[in-house]
């Protein structure tokens, strides 16, 4: 089911034109009390005040005054909707002034009414042209030296760059407004407290001066841009130090649902709906409402609490009522309707809104998108409806409307949704049996997702997405497609290879969303040309059952089945991970033989008849957090059968045999406590184990920082870096680290180190998955991709040190034997080790893991 998850952009059109439009008229009074009725909500009677005194201002000729009434009407009927009202009023100010000879009032005049035609453009979703419009006032207003002019259009231009996605031009466009000057809008990727300090070292003296509402709401909006471009702590530290110094409820209610936002992001839940009931409580206004309560409902959904979301439905609805169109209400909406759709879909047994209300929603939704004539909301909705209709089973009617729907996201050129609407046509299809046209809507799904890389809602920032909900679902359904036997029984080559290569795709594909950038260069190989002992294995996650695709030195492609759901098989794998690290003396034993019975039994002959020495595995998802190497058989652990290794893709990282080379290393370490981590006392032990078996260079405690670390390996080549320090891997790129001796030392600045090296491996001891975090594995697969290394070697989680330093030394001495592949190395150890009492059991020796080039 595709999330729609609201962003906060309801109610600043109300709030900015009031905060930055004097409303001015002939009469004092007038102007006071026109002001007055619609700050307080009252359009009708601020229209019959003004539609007064722009009778009294034609009477009189004053035509800068007739201007001024008639752009604050176009305001007025904005809020009613009626949108061609209000764009035929804002173009007879306009016209109007353009007749005056000039002069600053007619230059002042023009720019205002062009900031109203603007805010008319964005909420009828055409935000292209309110960008255009907004420059254009910023002429004229440049043109009276009006520097509080000036800076409404930047900050209205920012907000029409941020609806189109391009937050670095927005930031920019800020930061000159704001006279930044040494402000980088670059995005750090992950921002580090140092980064975090610079920035904020730049903006506190500028920031403790803000008085103006003005000001205020420049920062503000800098502000949102910084969150939409990831720099989570600096938007909220900017955020904290705003809210005490404005006093206006609508920007209050704005900053703490922002607040509220981050602190989701950051999977701070109690928090965030913490912020999203003060910004609720906050404000009167109805649209900043909603998006608290939907923001709200979004997290009791995902929590499953559905009691405290059914409790929401209804006073959510009620509030729609009465609102006048807009691309903001239609959004939310949308977003309301996909929220009821995942309740009715959930299991309880609550009374909610019927299918044909949440139809009765959309179609509403879809009527106010026509009147403001925006195709992009129009797409949304005609999809969403499709949705309904695909859930009550009237499939050629969701066929019908998901068409309609894609025909309009590709016409506007908006692949970020078409996508959507192409997996849903490829749902609809298979669901009439027609396969092959399935196949095809689903690939072009993927094809639009890779076209627009990482920047999903580039063009909308009202509708956000998660991978692994909103994406990752598409290649698994693609794939389950593809591997849907023929009536003989058999899946075709060609299908294989399909499925193959989109499992593939969507391994890269993880990842660059991991880095949140496109930043992995993906390469082809041919497994024959390098290794015909080895055969690589892909296991595929689907929710009925395993599938396993199997690659051969022949460059044949074998196909394997097991029937297990998702939910079992994730369950066994989680007990196995769970007695491993605690250390049970017979508990892992079945699990590690139940999974080895679905993922190695099944391959078992075709590996003995093309005696395979070495399984490379490109593993999936739950299955990236176990040991393969501790599977048992019953009476061997699949390590004493073969050598194994791991990748995260054969696109990304290149096998390539050791190079026939001495095998000098960079050797770092810490024993000692630090940062809130244990000693680790035989991290030195282990360093000079290494010491004996290949020439190295010692890096020790105080010896090992970042700086005397690069300055080592900038003066020297080294083959082979190893690193015995404290470390995590998280699905969280900024919670995946190493740590020096006074610092923790990220991937982007590892990969900063080592760039430009010829690094054959890097050995990462020590380190540890994220405790709870299921796809920590990725952490570790970014980690070994983006270091520039061959191969990696690390641990799924913090073993043992002693025998740690045991498992090294085994390691090198096989390493330097040159007689072994690296993962023919690993194995080695791994089975000493194992023979020993004190080490015997999986705990001490198959949390190692080879990452990349096995050979």
């Amino acid at each position: 089911m595709l999330k729609l998850i609201c962003c906060f952009l309801v109610g600043w059109l109300i709030t900015v034109s009031l905060l930055i439009f004097p409303l001015g008229n002939p009469s004092l009074s007038e102007s006071v009390q026109g002001e007055q009725f619609y700050q307080s909500g009252q359009i009708q009677s601020a229209i019959e005040v003004w539609e007064s005194s722009l009778e009294n201002s034609r009477k009189t000729g004053d035509a800068i005054a007739e201007s001024r009434i008639l752009s604050n009407l176009s305001l007025a009927y904005q809020q009613l909707g009626q949108w061609q009202k209000a764009e035929a009023l804002s173009q007879e100010s306009l016209e109007k002034l353009k007749e005056l000879l000039s002069s600053t009032a007619q230059s002042r005049g023009i720019a205002q009414t062009l900031n109203n035609q603007g805010f008319l453009q964005l909420a009828q979703g055409r935000a292209n042209l309110a960008l255009g419009t907004w420059r254009e006032a910023e002429k004229y207003y440049a043109q009276v030296a009006d520097e509080s002019g000036s800076l409404l259009s930047q900050i209205n231009q920012a907000k029409a760059l941020q609806t189109l996605g391009l937050n670095q031009k927005a930031c920019q466009l800020l930061v000159t407004g704001l006279n930044l000057l040494s402000f980088t809008c670059e995005n750090p990727k992950i921002e580090t407290q140092d980064s975090l300090k610079r920035q904020q070292e730049i903006l506190l003296p500028k920031l403790t001066t803000v008085s103006q509402p003005l000001d205020i709401e420049a920062w503000q909006t800098l502000a949102d841009v910084l969150v939409n471009s990831g720099q989570l702590n600096l938007s909220q530290w900017l955020l904290e130090k705003l809210l005490p110094l404005t006093g206006n409820d609508q920007n209050r209610a704005r900053i703490l649902l922002n607040l509220g936002k981050i602190a989701q992001i950051k999977g701070d839940i109690p928090t965030a709906l913490d912020w999203y009931q003060q910004g609720e409580k906050t404000t009167s206004d109805r649209g900043l409402q909603i998006q608290s309560q939907l923001a709200q409902l979004r997290l009791y959904i995902d929590r499953q609490e559905w009691e405290k979301a059914v409790l929401l439905v209804v006073p959510l609805g009620e509030k729609f009522r009465n609102i006048p169109p807009s691309q903001s209400k239609i959004y939310s909406q949308i977003n309301y309707v996909h929220s009821l759709i995942d309740l009715k879909l959930a299991p309880i047994t609550n009374s909610l809104p019927s299918w044909q209300d949440l139809a009765d929603i959309t179609n509403e939704a879809l009527q106010n998108a026509q009147s403001i004539d925006s195709q992009r909301s129009q797409s949304y909705a005609l999809g969403t409806l499709g949705t309904i209709y695909e859930q009550t089973q009237q499939i050629p009617t969701a066929q019908q409307l998901t068409e309609q729907a894609l025909l309009i996201a590709q016409l506007i050129n908006a692949p970020e949704i078409a996508y959507r609407w192409q997996w849903q046509l490829g749902r609809l299809l298979q669901a009439q049996g027609e396969t092959e046209k399935a196949i095809l809507a689903y690939s072009e799904a993927i094809r639009s997702t890779e076209s627009i890389k990482n920047d999903l809602v580039a063009a909308n920032q009202n509708i956000q997405f998660s991978f692994q909900d909103s994406i990752e679902p598409i290649y698994r359904e693609l794939v389950s497609l593809l591997l849907q036997p023929n009536p003989s029984g058999s899946v075709s080559q060609g299908n294989l290879i399909k499925a193959r290569d989109v499992i593939e795709s969507l391994q890269v594909a993880e990842l660059n969303n991991f880095f949140q950038e496109a930043c992995l260069t993906v390469k082809s190989q041919e497994i024959d040309t390098f290794d015909p002992e080895s055969t690589v294995i892909y296991p595929i996650i689907l929710k009925d059952r395993l599938e396993i695709i199997a690659t051969f030195p022949d460059q044949s492609i074998h196909h394997y089945m097991s029937a297990v759901s998702a939910q079992e098989l994730e369950k066994v794998l989680a007990q196995l991970r769970f007695n491993l690290v605690i250390r049970s003396r017979r508990e892992f034993f079945l699990p590690a033989q139940q999974v080895y019975k679905w993922l190695i039994e099944p391959l078992e002959k075709d590996l003995e008849l093309y005696q395979i020495q070495t399984l490379v595995f490109v593993l999936d998802t739950a299955l990236r957090n176990i040991p393969i190497a501790a599977l048992y058989d019953g009476e061997k652990y699949l390590i004493e059968k073969y050598a194994i290794a791991v990748t995260p893709s054969l696109r990304l990282l290149e096998p390539q045999p050791l190079k026939n080379t001495n095998l000098y290393t960079l050797a770092s370490g810490v024993t000692e406590a630090r940062d809130n981590f244990p000693p680790l006392y035989y991290v030195e032990q282990e360093l000079k184990n290494i010491q004996k078996n290949v020439p190295s260079r010692i890096l020790l405690n105080q010896a090992f920082t970042e700086v005397k670390f690069e300055k080592s390996i900038s003066s020297e080549t080294f083959p082979i870096v190893h690193i015995a320090t404290h470390g995590q891997f998280s699905s969280n790129v900024d919670k995946t680290f190493i740590l020096t001796w006074d610092e923790q030392l990220n991937i982007l600045q590892l990969e900063k180190l080592l760039r430009g090296q010829e690094i054959e491996l890097l050995v990462l001891s020590a380190c540890e998955s994220a405790a709870g975090d299921r796809r920590a594995a990725l952490g570790l697969a970014g980690m070994a991709v983006r270091s520039g290394a061959r191969s990696t070697l690390a641990t799924l989680w913090s073993v043992n040190d002693e025998a740690s330093a045991q498992f090294m030394n085994y390691f090198y001495q096989a390493l330097a034997s040159k007689k072994m592949t690296k993962a023919q190395a690993v194995r080695e150890a791994q089975s000493k080790l194992l023979t020993e009492p004190k080490f015997g059991h999986p705990f001490y020796w198959s949390a190692y893991i080879l990452v990349g080039n096995w050979l």
